[in-house]
């Protein structure tokens, strides 16, 4: 047994230890794919409601393709094994250099206090914290995504930075760096009574018909643009750090999809004017909206990514998104586009 692996083996004898003190389990619909759930102790519960609506009906019928074991230390007592790498190996996003292979990856992030483990050849993954209550609410916003990332690209879907919203099954992806406008974009779409997938993140499945699914059914949205988006009272609040992290889910769960047809990309950029407006722009530029801000956020990204988005966004229609200053401008021209 190789050291990665004997490493993996260890940690997941930890958790069945950390188990010992409670275990919730739920089974998720992703992308058409079933994940198991598991969580020990009551600490990373606290990731759970981002995934909610993603729980297995009778009617989702995939096999199992994935387990996910969670557990934190303050919950339940334990702590993972001492690591077999020593900070020299630790990559610029917290990969573990020479603990990643196609079917084996590590990785720990300082910010979050959390590490990642997943093997393909298990089809497991494995994320633990010290202390769940510690969290930052950017990953109780969107966990896990070291693992979304390296399972979704092992199936060959794509993980992207991304909005998307939809309209009787046929939707956009709303792509652009921080700031842009993707959550301003989604939000008024979901207050004027469209389908939301997601302000921050989503995956696409690529083939001759692309289709976009939801991964998280939360929200980011900064305090100084909350009065743009009145409906969001109704939805419960996670956070209030940085940005305003919104529960939508029992608020606006008739209005959560999972899945569309993807019809085209849009890249939101602010107009200064009261109304919005579709313009016409090159696949280079939607390219460049969308890779870099996805490969830089997503730990061990690389070649085979940027060919997954290259390939996505040369067979979509793009356009220039401008915003209005009058929100409610912006879900009419979705619909219009989408018609």
């Amino acid at each position: 047994m190789q050291e990665g692996d004997r490493f993996l083996a260890q940690l997941y004898d930890t958790f069945d230890r950390a188990a010992q003190h409670g275990l919730a389990q739920h089974t998720l619909c992703i992308a058409e794919r079933r994940v198991r759930f598991l969580i020990a102790g009551e600490g990373m519960l606290v990731l759970w409601p981002a995934l909610a609506h993603l729980v297995a009906s009778n009617d989702d019928n995939a096999e199992d393709a994935l387990t996910i074991c969670l557990w934190d230390s303050v919950s339940t007592g334990v702590r993972p094994p001492p690591p077999p790498w020593d900070e020299a190996q630790y990559g610029p996003h917290g990969e573990i250099r020479a603990f990643n292979t196609a079917k084996l990856r590590f990785a720990f992030d300082l910010g979050r206090g959390m590490l990642y483990a997943w093997s393909a050849t298990r089809r497991l993954a494995l994320c633990w914290a010290s202390d769940a209550r510690d969290l930052p609410a950017y990953e109780r916003g969107a966990p896990l995504l070291p693992i979304w990332h390296w399972w979704l690209g092992s199936v060959s879907d794509v993980l992207l930075h991304a909005a998307a919203v939809s309209n009787a099954g046929k939707g956009v992806l709303i792509v652009g760096r921080g700031g842009s406008g993707k959550s301003t974009t989604a939000l008024a779409c979901l207050g004027a009574g469209m389908e939301y997938l997601g302000d921050d993140y989503c995956v696409v499945t690529l083939g001759a018909r692309s289709h976009i699914y939801s991964l998280f059914c939360t929200a980011k949205v900064n305090h100084d643009n909350l009065h743009r988006l009145p409906h969001l009272r109704r939805a419960r609040r996670l956070s209030e750090e940085e940005k305003v992290v919104f529960d939508l889910r029992p608020a606006f769960a008739t209005r959560l999809a999972r899945r569309c047809e993807l019809r085209a990309i849009l890249v939101p950029a602010f107009a200064g004017q009261a109304g919005s407006s579709l313009e016409s722009v090159s696949p280079g530029l939607a390219l460049r909206a969308l890779a870099p801000s996805t490969l830089f956020q997503l730990v061990s990204s690389g070649a085979a990514d940027f060919e997954r988005i290259s390939s996505l966004v040369k067979q979509m229609p793009c356009y220039r998104l401008w915003l209005g200053d009058d929100t409610n401008t912006i879900p009419a021209v979705i619909k219009t586009l989408l018609r």
